[in-house]
Protein backbone atom coordinates (compact mmCIF):
# COMPACT_ATOMS: atom_id res chain seq x y z
CA UNK A 1 0.00 0.00 0.00
CA UNK A 2 2.95 2.25 0.50
CA UNK A 3 4.35 1.92 -2.98
CA UNK A 4 1.38 3.16 -4.64
CA UNK A 5 1.19 6.16 -1.79
CA UNK A 6 4.53 6.99 -2.64
CA UNK A 7 3.96 7.12 -6.23
CA UNK A 8 0.94 9.42 -6.44
CA UNK A 9 2.24 11.50 -3.71
CA UNK A 10 5.66 11.73 -6.07
CA UNK A 11 3.13 12.47 -9.02
CA UNK A 12 1.33 15.33 -7.52
CA UNK A 13 4.56 16.82 -6.59
CA UNK A 14 5.73 16.80 -9.77
CA UNK A 15 2.76 18.48 -11.47
CA UNK A 16 3.27 21.10 -8.85
CA UNK A 17 6.96 21.05 -9.82
CA UNK A 18 6.35 21.55 -13.93
CA UNK A 19 3.30 24.03 -12.88
CA UNK A 20 5.52 26.64 -11.32
CA UNK A 21 8.89 25.95 -13.89
CA UNK A 22 6.02 26.71 -16.57
CA UNK A 23 4.55 29.92 -14.81
CA UNK A 24 8.55 31.14 -14.14
CA UNK A 25 9.77 30.75 -17.92
CA UNK A 26 5.84 32.05 -18.74
CA UNK A 27 5.70 35.45 -16.50
CA UNK A 28 7.44 38.81 -18.05
CA UNK A 29 10.78 39.45 -17.55
CA UNK A 30 10.85 42.65 -14.81
CA UNK A 31 13.12 43.80 -12.10
CA UNK A 32 11.65 45.34 -8.82
CA UNK A 33 12.42 47.40 -6.45
CA UNK A 34 10.06 46.72 -3.17
CA UNK A 35 9.51 47.27 0.77
CA UNK A 36 9.24 44.16 3.06
CA UNK A 37 9.85 44.49 6.25
CA UNK A 38 11.16 47.46 7.15
CA UNK A 39 13.40 46.77 4.38
CA UNK A 40 14.20 47.50 0.21
CA UNK A 41 14.71 44.11 -1.96
CA UNK A 42 15.67 43.87 -5.31
CA UNK A 43 13.96 40.72 -7.05
CA UNK A 44 13.48 39.76 -10.87
CA UNK A 45 9.91 38.45 -11.77
CA UNK A 46 11.43 35.31 -12.67
CA UNK A 47 13.41 34.26 -9.73
CA UNK A 48 12.23 32.85 -6.45
CA UNK A 49 14.97 34.87 -4.57
CA UNK A 50 15.29 38.58 -3.45
CA UNK A 51 18.00 40.58 -2.43
CA UNK A 52 18.55 42.86 0.11
CA UNK A 53 19.49 46.67 -1.18
CA UNK A 54 22.39 47.33 0.64
CA UNK A 55 25.08 50.09 0.96
CA UNK A 56 28.32 50.44 2.65
CA UNK A 57 28.26 52.42 6.06
CA UNK A 58 24.24 52.59 6.02
CA UNK A 59 22.33 50.33 8.03
CA UNK A 60 18.63 49.30 7.19
CA UNK A 61 18.20 50.79 3.55
CA UNK A 62 14.52 51.48 3.10
CA UNK A 63 11.49 53.40 1.60
CA UNK A 64 13.37 53.59 -2.04
CA UNK A 65 12.28 55.53 -4.77
CA UNK A 66 14.15 55.49 -8.12
CA UNK A 67 14.94 58.59 -9.75
CA UNK A 68 16.07 59.86 -13.58
CA UNK A 69 19.55 60.76 -11.74
CA UNK A 70 19.61 58.06 -8.94
CA UNK A 71 17.75 57.02 -5.74
CA UNK A 72 16.29 58.02 -2.64
CA UNK A 73 16.06 56.12 0.51
CA UNK A 74 15.46 56.15 4.05
CA UNK A 75 18.14 54.54 6.49
CA UNK A 76 20.45 54.53 9.50
CA UNK A 77 24.12 56.08 9.50
CA UNK A 78 25.87 55.46 13.15
CA UNK A 79 22.15 54.31 14.41
CA UNK A 80 21.05 57.97 13.75
CA UNK A 81 18.17 57.83 11.17
CA UNK A 82 19.14 59.67 7.66
CA UNK A 83 18.14 60.29 4.35
CA UNK A 84 19.96 59.75 0.97
CA UNK A 85 19.91 60.39 -2.43
CA UNK A 86 22.54 58.37 -4.51
CA UNK A 87 23.96 58.85 -7.96
CA UNK A 88 23.93 56.59 -10.59
CA UNK A 89 27.52 56.09 -9.86
CA UNK A 90 26.79 55.48 -5.65
CA UNK A 91 28.27 59.97 -4.80
CA UNK A 92 25.78 59.62 -1.58
CA UNK A 93 23.94 62.99 -0.38
CA UNK A 94 22.71 62.93 3.30
CA UNK A 95 20.29 64.72 5.43
CA UNK A 96 19.67 63.86 8.89
CA UNK A 97 16.26 63.16 10.03
CA UNK A 98 15.28 65.34 13.24
CA UNK A 99 15.36 63.80 16.48
CA UNK A 100 11.77 62.58 17.79
CA UNK A 101 10.49 60.00 20.13
CA UNK A 102 8.91 58.28 17.87
CA UNK A 103 8.98 59.29 13.42
CA UNK A 104 7.11 56.37 10.76
CA UNK A 105 7.52 57.18 6.96
CA UNK A 106 5.16 56.06 4.73
CA UNK A 107 3.83 57.12 0.73
CA UNK A 108 7.71 57.82 -0.43
CA UNK A 109 7.45 59.27 -3.89
CA UNK A 110 9.69 61.96 -5.64
CA UNK A 111 7.63 65.54 -6.22
CA UNK A 112 9.75 68.40 -8.00
CA UNK A 113 12.65 66.43 -8.13
CA UNK A 114 13.15 65.76 -4.51
CA UNK A 115 12.29 63.19 -2.06
CA UNK A 116 8.68 63.36 -0.06
CA UNK A 117 7.06 61.44 2.22
CA UNK A 118 4.19 61.27 4.59
CA UNK A 119 5.96 61.54 7.78
CA UNK A 120 3.96 60.45 11.26
CA UNK A 121 6.22 61.60 14.30
CA UNK A 122 6.04 62.40 17.76
CA UNK A 123 8.62 65.51 20.16
CA UNK A 124 7.76 63.32 23.31
CA UNK A 125 5.64 60.54 24.96
CA UNK A 126 3.14 62.63 25.97
CA UNK A 127 2.80 64.49 22.14
CA UNK A 128 0.19 64.13 20.45
CA UNK A 129 1.31 62.38 17.26
CA UNK A 130 1.18 64.77 13.70
CA UNK A 131 1.56 64.02 10.22
CA UNK A 132 3.21 66.25 7.79
CA UNK A 133 4.22 65.88 4.19
CA UNK A 134 7.86 65.68 4.38
CA UNK A 135 10.14 67.19 1.86
CA UNK A 136 13.80 66.35 1.63
CA UNK A 137 15.62 69.42 0.11
CA UNK A 138 19.12 67.69 -0.76
CA UNK A 139 20.51 70.73 -2.25
CA UNK A 140 20.04 73.29 0.91
CA UNK A 141 20.43 69.88 3.15
CA UNK A 142 16.58 70.93 4.90
CA UNK A 143 13.94 68.94 5.93
CA UNK A 144 10.74 71.02 4.94
CA UNK A 145 7.45 70.19 7.00
CA UNK A 146 4.64 70.82 4.87
CA UNK A 147 0.88 70.69 5.68
CA UNK A 148 -0.47 67.27 5.12
CA UNK A 149 -2.95 67.65 2.28
CA UNK A 150 -5.65 65.84 4.51
CA UNK A 151 -8.11 66.02 1.99
CA UNK A 152 -7.30 62.99 0.40
CA UNK A 153 -9.04 61.39 2.51
CA UNK A 154 -10.08 58.26 0.07
CA UNK A 155 -7.31 55.64 -0.54
CA UNK A 156 -3.95 57.03 -0.82
CA UNK A 157 -2.40 60.12 -3.07
CA UNK A 158 0.45 59.93 -5.90
CA UNK A 159 2.81 62.12 -7.61
CA UNK A 160 2.98 63.23 -11.38
CA UNK A 161 6.23 64.75 -10.15
CA UNK A 162 4.99 67.96 -10.15
CA UNK A 163 1.56 67.76 -8.35
CA UNK A 164 0.25 65.88 -6.11
CA UNK A 165 -3.39 64.22 -6.82
CA UNK A 166 -5.73 62.37 -4.66
CA UNK A 167 -9.36 61.89 -4.04
CA UNK A 168 -12.05 63.47 -1.07
CA UNK A 169 -14.02 60.72 -1.93
CA UNK A 170 -16.15 62.04 -4.72
CA UNK A 171 -13.47 64.86 -6.45
CA UNK A 172 -10.61 64.38 -7.86
CA UNK A 173 -8.18 66.81 -6.26
CA UNK A 174 -4.81 68.08 -7.50
CA UNK A 175 -2.62 69.23 -4.86
CA UNK A 176 -0.30 72.54 -5.99
CA UNK A 177 1.83 74.95 -3.77
CA UNK A 178 -0.61 74.48 -1.10
CA UNK A 179 -3.84 74.52 -2.66
CA UNK A 180 -6.40 72.58 -3.68
CA UNK A 181 -8.32 72.37 -7.36
CA UNK A 182 -11.52 69.61 -8.19
CA UNK A 183 -10.24 68.68 -11.86
CA UNK A 184 -13.69 66.00 -11.73
CA UNK A 185 -15.65 63.28 -10.10
CA UNK A 186 -14.20 60.88 -9.17
CA UNK A 187 -13.96 58.23 -5.97
CA UNK A 188 -9.87 57.59 -5.87
CA UNK A 189 -6.97 57.88 -7.57
CA UNK A 190 -4.80 54.35 -8.81
CA UNK A 191 -1.93 55.63 -10.54
CA UNK A 192 -0.11 57.38 -13.54
CA UNK A 193 -0.04 55.82 -17.16
CA UNK A 194 2.51 58.33 -18.93
CA UNK A 195 0.63 61.76 -19.50
CA UNK A 196 -2.90 60.42 -17.85
CA UNK A 197 -3.83 59.85 -14.22
CA UNK A 198 -5.76 56.78 -14.03
CA UNK A 199 -8.71 56.98 -11.58
CA UNK A 200 -12.07 55.25 -10.46
CA UNK A 201 -15.73 56.63 -10.23
CA UNK A 202 -18.72 54.54 -9.51
CA UNK A 203 -16.61 51.30 -10.11
CA UNK A 204 -15.81 52.09 -13.59
CA UNK A 205 -11.95 53.07 -14.59
CA UNK A 206 -11.46 56.18 -16.06
CA UNK A 207 -7.98 58.17 -17.55
CA UNK A 208 -7.78 61.94 -16.98
CA UNK A 209 -5.76 63.62 -19.52
CA UNK A 210 -2.88 66.24 -17.27
CA UNK A 211 -2.18 68.05 -20.06
CA UNK A 212 -6.30 68.98 -21.27
CA UNK A 213 -7.53 67.64 -18.23
CA UNK A 214 -10.09 65.78 -20.77
CA UNK A 215 -11.34 62.34 -18.98
CA UNK A 216 -12.55 59.34 -21.25
CA UNK A 217 -13.31 56.42 -20.74
CA UNK A 218 -9.71 53.90 -19.23
CA UNK A 219 -9.69 51.50 -22.15
CA UNK A 220 -8.55 48.04 -20.44
CA UNK A 221 -10.33 46.34 -17.51
CA UNK A 222 -9.28 45.68 -14.10
CA UNK A 223 -10.52 45.65 -10.70
CA UNK A 224 -8.50 48.45 -8.61
CA UNK A 225 -9.71 46.48 -5.24
CA UNK A 226 -7.76 43.64 -5.99
CA UNK A 227 -4.61 45.89 -4.57
CA UNK A 228 -6.62 47.53 -1.42
CA UNK A 229 -6.96 46.71 2.34
CA UNK A 230 -8.72 48.86 5.05
CA UNK A 231 -5.57 49.64 5.46
CA UNK A 232 -2.87 48.87 2.31
CA UNK A 233 -3.03 50.32 -0.76
CA UNK A 234 -0.47 48.95 -3.06
CA UNK A 235 1.31 51.47 -5.27
CA UNK A 236 -0.16 50.16 -9.19
CA UNK A 237 2.30 50.48 -11.91
CA UNK A 238 0.84 51.19 -15.26
CA UNK A 239 3.54 50.25 -18.49
CA UNK A 240 2.63 50.31 -21.99
CA UNK A 241 1.50 46.71 -22.01
CA UNK A 242 1.36 45.62 -18.37
CA UNK A 243 -0.32 46.95 -14.84
CA UNK A 244 2.15 45.72 -12.35
CA UNK A 245 1.06 45.62 -8.37
CA UNK A 246 1.16 43.59 -5.35
CA UNK A 247 -2.46 42.05 -4.65
CA UNK A 248 -3.60 41.48 -1.00
CA UNK A 249 -4.10 38.47 0.68
CA UNK A 250 -6.94 39.01 3.63
CA UNK A 251 -4.93 35.95 5.63
CA UNK A 252 -2.79 37.97 7.24
CA UNK A 253 0.33 36.59 9.52
CA UNK A 254 2.69 38.61 11.39
CA UNK A 255 4.89 41.64 9.91
CA UNK A 256 4.44 41.99 6.34
CA UNK A 257 3.71 38.38 5.52
CA UNK A 258 -0.03 37.32 4.19
CA UNK A 259 -0.89 33.59 2.71
CA UNK A 260 -2.43 34.93 -0.46
CA UNK A 261 -0.52 38.17 -0.98
CA UNK A 262 2.27 38.41 -4.09
CA UNK A 263 3.34 40.77 -7.22
CA UNK A 264 1.02 40.20 -10.13
CA UNK A 265 1.79 41.30 -13.55
CA UNK A 266 -1.77 41.99 -15.92
CA UNK A 267 -0.91 41.74 -19.78
CA UNK A 268 -3.42 44.91 -20.79
CA UNK A 269 -4.50 43.33 -23.93
CA UNK A 270 -5.19 39.89 -22.98
CA UNK A 271 -6.14 40.27 -19.80
CA UNK A 272 -3.32 37.15 -18.34
CA UNK A 273 -2.63 37.79 -14.58
CA UNK A 274 1.15 36.05 -14.41
CA UNK A 275 2.27 35.22 -10.87
CA UNK A 276 5.42 36.40 -9.39
CA UNK A 277 6.33 33.22 -7.48
CA UNK A 278 9.24 34.36 -5.52
CA UNK A 279 7.15 37.12 -4.19
CA UNK A 280 4.02 34.65 -2.68
CA UNK A 281 2.84 35.51 1.04
CA UNK A 282 4.52 39.07 0.97
CA UNK A 283 3.02 42.27 1.01
CA UNK A 284 5.32 44.13 -1.00
CA UNK A 285 5.42 48.30 -0.61
CA UNK A 286 6.59 50.86 -2.50
CA UNK A 287 6.70 48.53 -5.71
CA UNK A 288 8.98 49.80 -8.59
CA UNK A 289 10.39 48.28 -11.76
CA UNK A 290 13.69 49.12 -12.64
CA UNK A 291 14.17 49.33 -16.55
CA UNK A 292 17.65 49.05 -16.56
CA UNK A 293 19.55 47.17 -13.81
CA UNK A 294 23.02 48.30 -14.99
CA UNK A 295 22.13 51.67 -13.98
CA UNK A 296 22.02 51.11 -10.65
CA UNK A 297 25.47 50.01 -9.43
CA UNK A 298 24.38 49.44 -5.35
CA UNK A 299 21.54 46.93 -6.94
CA UNK A 300 23.45 44.67 -9.16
Amino acid sequence: MKKPLLIFISSIICVILIFIVYGISATPNMNFIYNYNGKAYIQNSRSLFKKEIKLDGYDNISNVILSENGWFCSTKCNNKKCFLFVTKDNKVSRVFEDEFYYSEISDAMEANGDYQMTYTYKKSSDDNLKTALLTVDFSSQKLIYNKYPNKFSSYSFLSDSQSLWGSNGSKILKYENGEYFEITDGNSVIGIQGDFLIFEKDNNIYKLDLTTNEVTDYEYSFDPYDYRTVDFESRIIFTDKYIVGCKIGYFELNGGNSILSHISITDLNSGKNYIVFGSIGKISENLQIITNRNEYKAFI
